[in-house]
C-alpha cells in the first residue's frame, strides 16, 4: 500500500500573510491523499462479477501482456479483451458503460478513456450498434516516464453513464472538495475533490464494479 502513495507532497511556505493560504493547500493534500487511498482500496460490491471484460496492459512492440513491472521509456498499449473464462454463464447480457484511468506515483489522477469530447457515446460494452469485438485497443500509445514507482490503472463500470465523468477521474485543478450534502459509499467517492460547481453533482450508479493493475516504473539494466 504505501509505495502506491506519493513519498511527499510540495512543501508549502508559511509567513505571517500566507498561513490560511498554506492551510488550504495542506488540506487539499490531504484530500488527494484519502482520495488514492481510497480507490486503492475499493472493493466490488457482492453479486456483480459477471460483465465478461478485463483491462489488459501490453508491451507495445510485441503485444505480450505485462504483469507488474515496467521500464522507464517502454511504450504500453491498454486493452479491453473479452473474459473466455466462466464469467459468461452469469453475466446477464446487458451493456456496462467502461472508464478507465490511472493514478500515478505522484498522486494525479488521469483519465485515459474515454476521451473528455467523446461523452458516454463510445464507451459501451458491448455496443451492437458499435462492435468493438473481443480485443479493443484503447486509441493511443503511452510512455513509461521516470522516476520510478508505482502507477495503478482502473477500469470502472457502470450500469449508468457517469455525466460528469472528465471531473470525477481528473484529480488536476482541484481546488476544494464538493460539500454539499451529506454522501456516504461510492457516490462520496465520485464526489471527492472534484471542483465545486453550480451545476455538476455526480449521482452514484446502482450497479458498477472495478478492476485495478499496480505497474511498477523500474530502470531497466542494461548489459
Amino acid at each position: 500500500m504505501l509505495e502506491t502513495m506519493p513519498v511527499s507532497t510540495d512543501y508549502e511556505k508559511i509567513t505571517a500573510t500566507s498561513v490560511n493560504d498554506a492551510a488550504s493547500k495542506l488540506a487539499e493534500y490531504a484530500m488527494k491523499l484519502g482520495k488514492i487511498r481510497v480507490w486503492f482500496n475499493l472493493s466490488n460490491p457482492s453479486g456483480n462479477q459477471g460483465f465478461p471484460y478485463a483491462l489488459e496492459i501490453r508491451d507495445q512492440a510485441t503485444n505480450k501482456k505485462l504483469t507488474g513491472e515496467a521500464a522507464v521509456g517502454q511504450r504500453i498499449t491498454l486493452h479491453i479483451v473479452k473474459d473466455k473464462t466462466d464469467k459468461n454463464n452469469v453475466w446477464d447480457a446487458s451493456f456496462r458503460y467502461v472508464y478507465i484511468f490511472m493514478i500515478n506515483h505522484h498522486g494525479a489522477m488521469q483519465l485515459i478513456y474515454p476521451l473528455t469530447r467523446e461523452g458516454n457515446d463510445q464507451n459501451h460494452f458491448p455496443d451492437k450498434n458499435n462492435p468493438k469485438g473481443d480485443d479493443f485497443a484503447i486509441p493511443g500509445i503511452f510512455k513509461v516516464k521516470a522516476p520510478t514507482g508505482t502507477d495503478n490503472y482502473y477500469m470502472f463500470t457502470t450500469d449508468e453513464p457517469i455525466v460528469a465523468y472528465a471531473n470525477v477521474f481528473n484529480q488536476a485543478g482541484v481546488s476544494r472538495e464538493n460539500t454539499r450534502g451529506k454522501r456516504s459509499g461510492i457516490d462520496a467517492l465520485l464526489n471527492m475533490g472534484n471542483v465545486a460547481t453550480r451545476d455538476i453533482s455526480v449521482s452514484a450508479p446502482n450497479n458498477w464494479a472495478i478492476q485495478k493493475i499496480s505497474l511498477k516504473t523500474i530502470y531497466k539494466m542494461t548489459p
